[in-house]
Formats: C-alpha cells, sequence, structure tokens
C-alpha cells in the first residue's frame, strides 16, 4: 500500500477544507454535480457525462 501525500488545502475549518481539483477525485466531483438541485442551478435540464464537464479523466 502507498501512501498518499497530504492534499494542498488553501483553507481550512473543522470540518472542511478548500482546494485545487484532483485527478483521483474527478469521479466524486461528476457524482456531486448530478444532483438535480445543482443541475437546475446551473441551468441544466440532463445530467452530463464526466467527459463533457472535466475534459478527457
Amino acid at each position: 500500500m502507498t501512501e498518499q501525500p497530504e492534499p494542498t488545502l488553501w483553507v481550512t475549518t473543522d470540518t472542511c477544507g478548500l482546494g485545487p481539483y484532483r485527478a483521483d477525485l474527478v469521479e466524486t466531483y461528476w457524482r456531486w454535480e448530478q444532483e438535480p438541485t445543482l443541475m437546475v442551478g446551473y441551468g441544466r435540464q440532463a445530467p452530463e457525462s464526466v467527459e463533457a464537464l472535466f475534459g478527457a479523466a
């Protein structure tokens, strides 16, 4: 098992952190973006593929 390096975080609190996009989390970001309330907020009516949202993963 290889150790993962500590993520780069710009802002942190006790419960969350904000940092740059990470290639290993693209699938997670994609799942979040498929939530109906987010799609409506972005003006989308249908889900998009990972490639359409983030390019070739």
